[in-house]
């Protein structure tokens, strides 16, 4: 069997690409686009488009999460309000996630 640039894009969208797509709930209409890949050009815009959605959805995730922060952690101060240990504590580990939210 000679492995050529065509066999190896299949071999590639099957063994890789697929497995992305089902890990992630990827939507439909873009899993639909790795269905009928024969060329070059629509694998790489097929490729594109995924790649795209993977980075609007990392942006939503990260979003929600700073939104959560920014409820959870007000409600847990209010709850129990900040002593000079407490403060020190939140700060160290805060940091430990961005080292913007030190301040």
């Amino acid at each position: 069997m000679s492995i050529d640039e065509t066999w190896l894009s299949v071999w590639f969208v099957d063994n890789y690409i697929r497995a992305c797509l089902r890990l992630n709930d990827c939507p439909r209409n873009i899993s639909r686009l790795f269905d009928d890949v024969t060329t070059r050009t629509e694998l790489q815009n097929a490729v594109s488009t995924l790649v795209a959605w993977r980075q609007i959805r990392s942006v939503l995730y990260l979003w929600g999460a700073y939104n959560t922060g920014e409820i959870v952690i007000p409600s847990l101060l209010y709850m129990r309000p900040l002593t000079a240990l407490s403060c020190v504590r939140w700060m160290t580990e805060l940091t430990k996630i961005d080292s913007c939210l030190s301040v």
